[in-house]
């Protein structure tokens, strides 16, 4: 058993080898640090050994805030905004990528066209892809909304 209370740059002493068992102490008295710093130093050492990757999820709803007439008006405009602004669309289960056509005003367009569906339809993560050659929208949702995906970027 390995116990370990350290803290960096500072001179240790060994304290305990007997019976299998190994403590490493600071030689200086510890100084009082908040939980988040002693967390964040024990997260950074546990890190080095080997990585570790936190993540925080928080469960959005699927759900859309607009009425059926404003989800058909807004349906109607991401429509028009693919025939005449997007050159090509690659999908996959739960993203698409929508290539822009040259121009500022087409960027302008779909961020605009973006920001408000985000604030209805919070589920969905927007972002912009700038390339030298293409700008692409990324429009991505949690696999449980690839239905409205389909519905939002196929042009029949």
């Amino acid at each position: 058993m390995l116990s370990v209370a350290t803290r960096p740059s500072r001179p240790r002493a060994v304290t305990n080898v007997s019976s299998g068992n190994l403590t490493i102490t600071d030689v200086f008295p510890p100084v009082r640090q908040s939980p988040l710093k002693s967390l964040c130093r024990l997260l950074t050492a546990l890190t080095r050994e080997s990585p570790i990757s936190f993540q925080f999820v928080t469960q959005i709803p699927i759900a859309c805030t607009l009425t059926a007439a404003e989800q058909a008006n807004r349906g109607g405009e991401w429509r028009q905004f693919l025939i005449d602004n997007v050159v090509e669309v690659v999908r996959s289960e739960s993203r698409a990528r929508l290539r822009l056509a040259d121009g500022n005003d087409v960027i302008v367009i779909a961020v605009d066209l973006a920001r408000r569906e985000k604030a209805c339809c919070a589920f969905f993560e927007f972002g912009l892809e700038l390339l030298p050659d293409a700008v692409w929208l990324r429009v991505e949702a949690p696999p449980e909304a690839a239905a409205i995906l389909d519905d939002l970027f196929t042009v029949e």
